[in-house]
């Protein structure tokens, strides 16, 4: 029993610590996106912020089955040598969500708020050269939808041609 508390929770500390460092790669990515001067003002002491919350949270979701939130057939079951985590459907409830659904959510969130704002910042740079007013997040899709409509192509050279 101790050997096989010892594999699911390294198991578990391990796989939870990956995808948690996943998700404050992409927040640090998301502030390096949506705040210019971030990268020059980011400190170590909010790295080690993120970094310790990934291990803590880690390590909570870890241990809580060596603190008892085993279901009721776990010790007969690695008597028979079968060694799992714990299958305690509200452990598994929090452990999925804190470990994979909600990290895969906010991974996905702020990649979507990266390319937005990339998408934003590359338009306006556009409208730049073409001298036309600079575009918002909204107004982009309409001067899309404008140079469409007028048959206006931009050139390589970043001329504007007309058909």
């Amino acid at each position: 029993p101790i050997l096989c508390d010892m594999w699911t929770s390294s198991d578990v500390l391990c796989c939870t610590a990956s995808i948690l460092h996943l998700l404050a790669i992409a927040l640090d990515r998301y502030w390096a996106v949506t705040h210019p001067h971030y990268i020059h003002s980011r400190s170590s002491s909010t790295i080690w912020v993120l970094i310790s919350l990934v291990w803590i949270m880690s390590i909570v979701v870890s241990l809580a089955p060596l603190f008892g939130w085993k279901d009721d057939n776990w010790s007969e079951r690695v008597e028979d040598g079968d060694c799992m985590v714990s299958q305690d459907i509200s452990y598994q409830i929090f452990a999925t969500s804190a470990t994979f659904f909600v990290p895969l959510i906010l991974i996905l969130l702020l990649y979507w708020r990266i390319f937005l704002t990339a998408r934003t910042r590359l338009r306006n740079r556009l409208a730049q050269k073409t001298r036309l007013p600079q575009a918002s997040v909204i107004q982009t899709a309409t001067l899309t939808a404008s140079f469409k409509q007028n048959n206006t192509k931009i050139t390589k050279n970043d001329g504007v041609s007309v058909e």
